[in-house]
């Protein structure tokens, strides 16, 4: 039988609202923190006030390769906050590299925040709430905020769904094993431009990888479904992201300084200069190298960790994150006592997501694709020597490089996987 607890969970993204959701269906009492305006972490869209204008800043699009986060996209399809994008794909500034491979490409719908307001719903959330310091009263948790101070709420559990660099510091009083992993990671910065014309623009795609300078992404932010300007023209909006290093060099840059930087970039690749634009600045909004754990808890603390940057990144990873927490809290021995038939269903479920996609990759290469087997190539093989390009470490075989080649060259169905491999093994 179940014991109900009642847990805190701190962060409204993809993560968070994925491990809440599941949680609330196994019968706990759950709360959402988080101290923004709304839910969505980086799934995130820029609305004027009069909802006339909007673009998608954050996450552009994401896939869904595992079967229960295809099951879950199937759900927001159903529901109508996500839909197809098939967008005309470029990849810029490298004539060796052919347009990208056929990939299912899924946004939401009509902006990239639906997927996330729409699991919110069934939540207790507590938005503009900022947590600032957990503490301990006995075996339960209390919260301190900054806009309310310490809560007269007592949690059974606290789970952190934050980018590492926000959740280390709440968890290094208590957890120092979990604090010391978020502090490992390295998350990096992203700028991000909003560029607004007053009728349709003029290039061959609507979005393109840059695989050089300044920018790294940009995307006819019109051309995805349930959009603004896709249903009444023919104002568009573009978005253009830096690449990742080149924002952490410039991230203390003043806004206009930085967009006249990725303007000029922009102009270069043949686009037009926008009539007006806004700019932003994500501090975390991609991870150097992801941890392969998945999630972490601790289960006498009764204290977890979940988010992209424990399973791989990208919105797939996230979500299977807080999954997974879920069910590592529903496993714990003080929460739960259930027939073997069910706890070895918990089991399965618990399981670290963050091997399956790469097991598809591992199977094209020939190699083991068990969770076991592939961590233990991993082990084996990391770190790569620093400079090396995956596909020319010296332990894969000629037929395996030219794979990895391929799919990387093509931006095709395994690129993110194989870039996900890359960070894995550097």
């Amino acid at each position: 039988m179940t014991r109900r607890l009642n847990i805190a969970v701190i962060g409204a993204g993809i993560a968070g609202l994925s491990c809440a959701t599941a949680l609330q269906a196994a019968g706990h009492s759950v709360q959402v923190f988080d101290k923004s305006r709304g839910g969505g972490g980086r799934m995130s869209t820029r609305r004027s006030a009069d909802e006339t204008w909007q673009c998608d800043h954050g996450a552009q699009y994401f896939t869904a390769r595992d079967p229960a986060f295809a099951a879950e996209v199937a759900r927001w399809q159903q529901a109508g906050v996500a839909a197809l994008w098939a967008p005309r794909v470029a990849v810029l500034n490298d004539p060796s590299l052919r347009q990208p491979g056929p990939l299912d490409r899924f946004v939401g719908t009509p902006r990239m925040t639906a997927p996330a307001q729409w699991l919110a719903e069934s939540l207790k959330l507590s938005l503009g709430t900022t947590v600032q310091r957990l503490h301990r009263d006995g075996p339960l948790w209390q919260l301190e905020t900054a806009e309310h101070g310490r809560l007269d709420s007592r949690f059974d559990a606290v789970l952190l769904a934050l980018p590492a660099p926000q959740a280390w510091p709440l968890a290094e009083p208590h957890a120092p094993a979990l604090a010391a992993a978020a502090a490992s990671v390295r998350m990096r910065g992203c700028w991000a431009l909003m560029l607004q014309f007053d009728g349709p623009v003029d290039l061959p795609f609507d979005a393109a990888f840059v695989n050089s300078g300044p920018l790294r992404w940009i995307a006819r932010d019109s051309s995805k479904p349930g959009r603004p300007a896709a249903n009444a023209a023919p104002q568009e909006t573009w978005l253009l992201h830096a690449e990742a290093e080149w924002s952490e060099a410039h991230l203390e840059l003043p806004p206009d300084e930085a967009a006249a930087l990725m303007l000029a970039a922009f102009a270069a690749l043949g686009g037009p200069a926008p009539p007006r634009w806004t700019a932003h600045r994500w501090r975390y909004a991609d991870t150097r190298q992801p941890l392969l754990d998945g999630c972490l808890w601790d289960v006498s603390l009764r204290l977890g960790l979940c988010g992209d940057w424990l399973n791989g990144g990208k919105v797939e990873g996230a979500w299977l994150s807080g999954q997974g927490l879920a069910a590592k809290l529903s496993l714990s021995p003080a929460v739960c006592e259930r027939s073997s038939t069910a706890h070895q269903h918990q089991q399965e479920l618990a399981m670290n997501p963050s091997f399956h996609h790469f097991s598809e990759l591992f199977a094209q290469l020939g190699l083991a694709t068990d969770d076991d087997g592939i961590r233990t190539f991993i082990e084996q093989h990391r770190p790569l020597p620093a400079g090396t390009l995956l596909a020319d470490a010296a332990f894969w075989t000629p037929a395996q490089a030219a794979l990895l080649r391929e799919q990387k060259q093509l931006d095709a169905d395994w690129a993110e996987i194989v870039d996900q491999l890359n960070l894995a093994l550097h």
